[in-house]
């Protein structure tokens, strides 16, 4: 990969992980905020041509996908389906 096609590619991933990591908290149910403050972005990951959302809550997997008690609130995976058309316009302007 050349220098210009590294630098625009790590510039479409920041964006791409921050407007999911943004959209998610939009989304996520929030009780007491630990759930939505704990979604972060890893920006170490665009060095390795990756995005990563780590969402630290210990119970966020339960509010995601549900328990046998609790019925599955959804708001990782909303976050990147309902951004679809956004990432592909990052990705577009980006690698013009």
């Amino acid at each position: 990969m050349n220098a210009e096609f590294r630098k625009r590619l790590k510039r479409a991933l920041l964006n791409i992980g921050f407007l999911i990591e943004g959209e998610a908290k939009k989304i996520v149910p929030v009780r007491t905020g630990n759930l939505q403050n704990s979604i972060r972005f890893d920006t170490d990951s665009v060095n390795n041509n990756r995005i990563v959302i780590n969402v630290h809550a210990e119970y966020a997997p339960h509010v995601e996908f549900g328990t046998e008690k609790q019925r599955p609130k959804p708001y990782m995976r909303p976050a990147v389906y309902n951004s679809e058309n956004e990432i592909t316009e990052i990705i577009k302007n980006e690698m013009r």
